[in-house]
């Protein structure tokens, strides 16, 4: 190999075609070396040539290139040394060794040699970090804001869990996968959509893409946990309202399979590494209802504006043995909205349309039972504004029913019976219309976030509403029709999937 000293003596001196100009200024000999002559060498002063560009330009092209030649060669030599040596342990903070290419290497090429654990948290931790550096905010700042308008509807992480793991983070000791959690509230709240709700074509936001590369990335190379389960439940919600349904219905279905993988409401849950933070069973609960929940609006959803309809369904199994609750209530009220989709939706199975008419006042005979169940449950919450979901629900489901049985009758009344359905459908608009009221009410958080939840409810409404204006009846019903289209359009400000079914109803 050639070393430096062979360099030296290959090289020759070159020579300027005038004198230097502090030479000639002080009208001293000088032998015009280049870059600089003995003379300003010795004297140690600043060496200029006013024909420096006259220089023989090819020689020194030469020169450098042989030199850049050698550096070459030496690089090629250390490079196949490093790679003889024994790769690091996955978890070391070593830095990654450079990869060379060749001269075509770009920025979008892969990089394996940072998909480590260590580097992971870093990437999480700084994007995280700038993300919150952007809107002046702070982690614990974000914990409150999901307290005050995501847990009303979405309980998928307990305030214990939630203090304990912020305590973490301005320790500067952070879990990962809670920094993640963190970054979906982020997404969930403050991420604008006022171009992506207008467009069907426009492209995700940025936050969205980094937040779903986060998060899919993480779990790909990490073992599941509650964490990313918690975060991955409002990305699908995210999803959901913005009418990404086959993104949605892939991430809360991976959801169900984390919670399944770390056994969620068995013995062996192993939901916490910390032995300082117990498991919860509330928690665990209301992570199963939440996602059980949020996989029936997506079904609901993708029956009415989605591109794909869901038959071959892989069911998520909701959790038994739970303890009657608002969120136990509405997951029941959701399961009698699917069914009743099925009997009543022109998108039914091929099934459901060979059924008489009978059969199919039989099921519906079926679910108003349930229903019945429902209402009992709630009877004594109604000012209770977390039960208010499934009183919406039921109310939805109750209507259909209502609507259904009127337009077989040709409106005509049919006995004691269909009168007292008629009275519980007004009695519950009448709830569901105080609860809509405060929903803009300006002195509440819903009214600057509102709850995508129940986008789906108010369409079911809506619909068996226009269905009972074709017979002319129900004045009260009618009237209050207009009110629940403004209140559909007001969701539809914060949710593209609102905008969706405002567009897919007869306007008046």
């Amino acid at each position: 190999m050639d070393t430096i000293s062979d360099l030296d003596k290959n090289v020759s001196p070159q020579f300027a075609l005038r004198a230097c100009v502090s030479c000639k200024s002080s009208k001293k000999k000088c032998d015009k070396t280049l870059p600089m002559c003995n003379r300003c060498s010795r004297l140690c002063l600043i060496c200029t040539y006013d024909d420096a560009a006259e220089a023989r330009a090819g020689d020194f092209t030469s020169t450098f290139q042989a030199v850049f030649d050698r550096l070459e060669r030496l690089e090629s030599h250390v490079f196949a040394s490093e790679e003889d040596r024994p790769t690091a342990a996955p978890d070391q903070c070593t830095p990654p060794s450079i990869e060379r290419q060749g001269d075509d290497r770009s920025d979008w090429q892969l990089r394996p040699s940072l998909l480590q654990p260590s580097y992971l948290k870093l990437i999480v931790a700084m994007n995280l970090s700038k993300i919150l550096d952007d809107r002046h905010t702070s982690v614990r700042a974000m914990g409150e804001k999901y307290l005050s308008v995501i847990h009303n509807y979405a309980p998928v992480i307990s305030k214990e869990r939630l203090e304990w793991r912020t305590q973490e983070s301005e320790a500067l000791d952070p879990n990962t996968p809670f920094l993640i959690f963190i970054l979906s509230i982020i997404l969930l709240t403050e991420e604008p959509v006022e171009k992506f709700v207008s467009s069907d074509t426009a492209s995700p936001p940025d936050l969205y893409r980094t937040c779903k590369h986060i998060h899919t990335l993480y779990m790909s190379f990490n073992k599941p946990c509650i964490e990313m389960i918690q975060s991955g439940v409002l990305i699908a919600l995210y999803e959901h309202a913005q009418c990404m349904g086959s993104q949605a219905y892939l991430t809360i279905g991976t959801c169900a399979r984390m919670a399944g993988a770390i056994g969620l409401l068995s013995a062996t849950s192993s939901v916490s590494s910390s032995s300082k933070l117990g498991n919860s069973t509330e928690e665990e609960t209301n992570i199963l209802l939440g996602i059980y929940i949020l996989d029936r609006h997506i079904k609901m959803a993708s029956r009415v504006v989605m591109k794909h309809n869901i038959y071959d369904y892989s069911q998520i199994i909701e959790p038994s043995k739970v303890t009657v609750n608002s969120l136990k209530c509405e997951a029941d009220g959701c399961d009698i909205l699917i069914r009743l989709q099925e009997i009543l939706g022109s998108s039914a199975p091929a099934d459901i349309p060979s059924l008489s008419t009978d059969a199919r006042l039989n099921h519906i005979g079926a679910l108003e039972i349930e229903l019945q169940s429902l209402k009992v449950n709630f009877s004594d919450h109604r000012n209770d504004c977390s039960w208010h979901r499934c009183i919406a629900t039921a109310f939805a489901a109750n209507l259909c029913i209502y609507t259904y049985r009127q337009l077989q009758t040709a409106g005509e009344s049919a006995g004691e019976s269909f009168e007292q359905r008629r009275k519980d459908s007004l009695e519950l608009l009448g709830l569901l219309m105080d609860i809509s009221s405060s929903q803009h009410d300006l002195n509440t958080s819903t009214a600057v976030f509102p709850s995508p939840f129940p986008i789906i409810i108010l369409f079911q409404v809506l619909d068996a509403m226009i269905s009972l204006e074709k017979l002319g009846s129900d004045s009260f019903l009618l009237r209050e029709r207009q009110n629940f289209m403004d209140m559909l359009l007001h969701f539809s400000t914060r949710w593209r999937l609102a905008r969706r079914l405002y567009e897919a109803l007869p306007q008046t």
